[in-house]
C-alpha cells in the first residue's frame, strides 16, 4: 500500500534531517572555538547529506503526490493536507511522523540560524582587526627629505581573499 511506502520515505528523511541536526551541533563548538580542521571535515560531511537529501527529494514527492491523489486530493497536495487527511481515516502513524519532522526541521533550523550568528560575529571581528590594522599601516612614519620623521598617508590596503 501507498501509506506503508510513504512511512518507509518518512522514516528515511526522519533520519536524515537527524544526521543533519547531528552535523549542525557538532559545527557549534567548531566555530566558537575556530577549529579550522573540524569545519573542514563537517562542511565535508554537510555536502554528502546534502547529496543524499537531494537524492531522496524526488522519491518523497512522488510518494506524497500518489497518495495525494488515492485519497481524492490534488497530485500538489503538500504532505500537511495528506497527513491531515489519513489522520481523519485513522492513520495516526503519518500525522505522528509528520509533527516529528517539523520539529525536527525547527530544530535544525534554530541551530542552523546560531551557527550563522557565530560565523557572522567571527567575521565580524575579524573584519574590525583587518580595518584597525590598515588604518594604522595608512598613519606610519615617513623619514622626510628635511631629515625629519613625517606623518603622512602611505596608501597601504588589504584584499579580502574572497572579494
Amino acid at each position: 500500500m501507498k501509506t506503508e511506502k510513504l512511512t518507509e520515505i518518512l522514516s528515511t528523511q526522519r533520519k536524515l534531517l537527524e544526521e543533519v541536526l547531528s552535523n549542525l551541533e557538532s559545527e557549534t563548538p567548531a566555530l566558537a572555538n575556530i577549529n579550522l580542521e573540524a569545519l573542514s571535515e563537517i562542511n565535508r560531511h554537510k555536502d554528502e547529506i546534502a547529496a543524499r537529501i537531494e537524492e531522496h527529494t524526488t522519491p518523497l514527492r512522488k510518494i506524497i503526490s500518489e497518495v495525494a491523489v488515492s485519497l481524492s486530493l490534488p497530485s500538489s497536495a503538500p504532505l500537511g493536507t495528506v497527513s491531515e487527511q489519513l489522520g481523519k481515516m485513522g492513520n495516526d502513524e503519518i500525522p505522528r511522523m509528520h509533527h516529528d519532522l517539523n520539529r525536527l526541521a525547527e530544530r535544525v533550523r534554530q541551530t542552523a540560524s546560531l551557527n550563522h550568528d557565530i560565523a557572522e560575529r567571527f567575521m565580524g571581528s575579524v573584519s574590525n582587526s583587518l580595518n584597525f590594522l590598515t588604518h594604522m599601516l595608512n598613519q606610519s612614519t615617513v623619514y622626510g627629505a628635511s631629515g625629519g620623521y613625517l606623518k603622512r598617508h602611505t596608501g597601504a590596503f588589504m584584499v579580502n581573499r574572497e572579494a
